[in-house]
């Protein structure tokens, strides 16, 4: 299971009983980005990941394949040619290179579970490998986890501001990404907090759209799903494989 069905709708689901007690529903903040010139198709990981019952994003083996900045882009296995299970060096050394230089950098240790999600009760965040890295530049960051300290590998990434250069996936999708202007590139779900709501991508990529109302609570003090009008709605999030994320986040 990956962090959007698993341990990132921990965070995703307690943040919807803020918006409502008789319905869950998803939103969640990350930050992260990448190139926008060239956009190539995602490449499969370097290293499959090894099965076990754990989190299926857990990886075992860790490439060191150097991928060229020629490769980096949005996808959903990675950033282009930089598959989700590289070393967390090749992938600073090639995102840098595309986005110029690190502006946060920190690891957490994640002690406590529910179900299949890692908890860390003294940061208030969640992931789903009991140890963890995020790595940020402006716009975008990288995940990094593993079942213990060393060595972690690349198992996710998000982007919740516009970065220093203009990235979209290899459907067209970026920040700003109007749905009116992409039905066939991407959908949104109804419901979700009152202003926000999820979405995808048709090549697989998790979304953070605003505009319009995705939510109300009627008369009798029910929670009613809605969805807006296209033309209003616009992607401010979008995010792949496994995420830090806070446990709890109100609407």
């Amino acid at each position: 299971m990956n962090w959007r069905s698993g341990a990132l709708f921990v965070g995703l689901a307690l943040a919807s009983l803020a918006c409502s007690a008789d319905r869950q529903a998803p939103d969640r903040a990350s930050s992260q980005t990448t190139d926008a010139a060239t956009t190539v198709a995602p490449a499969g990981p370097t290293d499959v990941p090894a099965s076990s019952a754990g989190p299926t994003s857990l990886v075992t083996g860790v490439s060191s394949t150097v991928a060229s900045s020629a490769g980096f882009g949005l996808g959903p296995l990675g950033f282009g040619d930089i598959g989700f299970g590289t070393a967390p060096d090749v992938v600073i050394e090639a995102v840098s290179g595309a986005l110029g230089p690190v502006v946060d950098d920190s690891s957490v240790a994640f002690p406590e579970m529910i179900g299949e999600s890692f908890l860390s009760s003294l940061t208030g965040q969640a992931f789903d490998a009991p140890f963890g890295r995020r790595v940020c530049w402006t716009g975008v960051c990288a995940f990094f986890g593993g079942t213990e300290p060393e060595p972690l590998a690349f198992v996710g990434w998000s982007v919740v501001a516009a970065p220093l250069v203009t990235l979209t996936t290899t459907a067209g999708i970026t920040i700003g990404s109007r749905w009116s202007d992409h039905f066939g590139a991407m959908t949104v779900s109804p419901g979700g907090c009152p202003l926000r709501g999820s979405g995808t991508t048709i090549d697989g990529i998790d979304l953070v759209v605003q505009g319009g109302e995705f939510a109300t609570v009627d008369e009798s003090g029910e929670y009613v799903e809605l969805l807006p009008d296209p033309t209003l709605v616009t992607v401010v999030g979008l995010s792949a494989g496994s995420q830090i994320t806070a446990i709890e986040e109100p609407c």
